[in-house]
């Protein structure tokens, strides 16, 4: 018998059918949806309807009802996640939608040219000792100055890199640059005998991870800057590990080529502590909300991760550090290491480097 034929409709993406719908006739459009969807169940397809793998309906105007359009991925994406964000199935692709559509294109091919002309650069912020004082090594920080715009917050095209392919190209490019320079570091400004080599933090994001490129990517920025694997941290958000198994089989591959693995703001996501036993990874970074919480219930709750990561043999860093009494209060509890702008702010890759020429203790 013939094979089972190949999902060509929405759910060929892993999601549920969704529409979208341009039409001042919305009420009726959702209704007309509904009648597609119950015919399309258990056949993954809207016969007669669906033109190629995006599977997406897109009913151009109550003028041109017989016209079936189909829609460029991105808008399919916007508007699933806005469906999925309030429970429908069905939603309206307007003048609104198109407008931050176009935006957000032009952002993805902004930050390529950025990755390609050199307009991204990166900043270093110290990570040090909490009991000594001394600088340990550094989390890598991706920053964009943007031509005629000016400087571009990580948080406004982050997300929308991590919404696309061009995520892996960002931390590709960040993998390159920052083992690099701490190579450049180290041979400029070797540690004194006895003490320990400074690493450097990268962020990997969670699509990133689950791509099976991800390996090959770290291999080869370890192999052309010549920088001693286990110098490399790769920083990774909790929910990645607990919402995407793959990733976390990459997470095991990469601890094998020497890596070490942080959990990049622990106790924001869905881990619990006693999870920590068994995932794959060396550091666990304390999210900065609970190190700046002055709530009985938070500083006691940073007490047990430190007091629990410990018992599964994990370094514990804390993040934004701003205050004396924080750093003070995070010594008493035997907390490793600290970053924070009581410590140091990002800082240029010169100012960062300097920093390896100072005695021990006095950055």
């Amino acid at each position: 018998s013939a094979p089972p034929a190949k999902p060509d409709g929405p759910q060929a993406h892993g999601h549920q059918p969704c529409a979208l719908i341009r039409s001042t006739l919305e009420s009726a459009l959702c209704v007309l949806f509904q009648k597609l969807h119950g015919i399309a169940d258990g056949q993954n397809r809207f016969r007669g309807v669906v033109r190629n793998f995006t599977a997406e309906l897109f009913l151009k105007s109550h003028h041109q009802l017989d016209r079936v359009e189909t829609v460029r991925p991105e808008i399919v994406d916007e508007a699933r996640v806005l469906g999925d964000l309030f429970g429908f199935r069905a939603e309206m692709f307007d003048e609104v939608l198109r407008l931050q559509l176009n935006q957000r294109a032009e952002l993805e091919a902004a930050i390529a040219s950025g990755l390609a002309d050199g307009e991204m650069q990166v900043a270093y912020q110290p990570v040090m000792d909490v009991a000594t004082g001394r600088l340990m090594g550094y989390e890598a920080l991706i920053r964009w100055e943007r031509p005629g715009v000016g400087f571009v917050p990580p948080d406004q095209f982050i997300p929308v890199a991590e919404g696309s392919r061009l995520i892996g190209d960002v931390d590709r490019w960040m993998l390159h640059a920052a083992t690099r320079q701490l190579a450049q570091w180290r041979a400029e400004s070797p540690a004194a005998p006895g003490e320990p080599d400074p690493t450097i933090a990268v962020n990997i994001s969670g699509r990133h991870l689950a791509d099976p490129r991800v390996i090959a990517d770290v291999a080869d920025a370890l192999a052309s800057s010549g920088l001693p694997p286990e110098l490399l941290v790769l920083e990774v958000t909790e929910t990645v590990l607990v919402d995407d198994p793959l990733a976390y089989e990459h997470l095991t591959e990469l601890r094998a080529l020497g890596v070490s693995i942080a959990i990049d703001d622990f106790g924001t996501g869905y881990t619990s502590i006693g999870q920590l036993r068994n995932m794959p990874v060396d550091t666990l970074k304390i999210d900065r909300s609970f190190v700046a919480s002055t709530e009985p219930a938070h500083r006691e709750l940073v007490a047990l991760m430190i007091r629990a990561a410990h018992t599964f043999g994990l370094t514990v860093v804390a993040e934004g550090v701003e205050e004396p009494a924080q750093l003070a209060e995070l010594g008493a509890h035997g907390c490793d290491l600290a970053q924070g702008y009581l410590l140091h702010r990002p800082m240029p890759a010169a100012e960062a480097g300097a920093l390896l020429r100072q005695p021990a203790g006095t950055g």
